[in-house]
């Protein structure tokens, strides 16, 4: 997106704008990202039977230039609850002791 916005003399951020004010231009900077995504693809293709370029420099390129489809990221989901109990002793006729003890077994 860079290096098209800087090829017409304008910023990132005035085709974001142009983008989100006409659709039809919106639509032709998702076929420029699809052009560029295929040509990034087939690169790495050539470069896999053929041997030549840089492995890292493209990786760098392609997760730079198209993170949505290119990223190094995980992705932990963490679901936790947590129950508070309130415990009431009252006209409890037990072993007081018991009440007094480890009750890790119950967990």
């Amino acid at each position: 997106m860079t290096a098209m916005a800087n090829s017409i003399g304008v910023s990132r951020e005035t085709m974001y704008a142009w983008a989100a004010d006409n659709p039809e231009f919106s639509d032709a900077l998702a076929r420029a990202k699809a052009a560029a995504l295929e040509w990034f693809e087939e690169a790495a293709a050539r470069q896999v039977h053929t041997g030549q370029g840089s492995a890292s420099t493209l990786k760098f390129m392609m997760t730079n230039q198209h993170r949505e489809q290119y990223r190094d990221s995980s992705h932990v989901e963490v679901d936790q609850r947590v129950q508070v109990m309130e415990l009431n002793y009252t006209g409890f006729e037990g072993d007081q002791d018991a009440l007094d003890g480890d009750f890790e077994e119950l967990l």
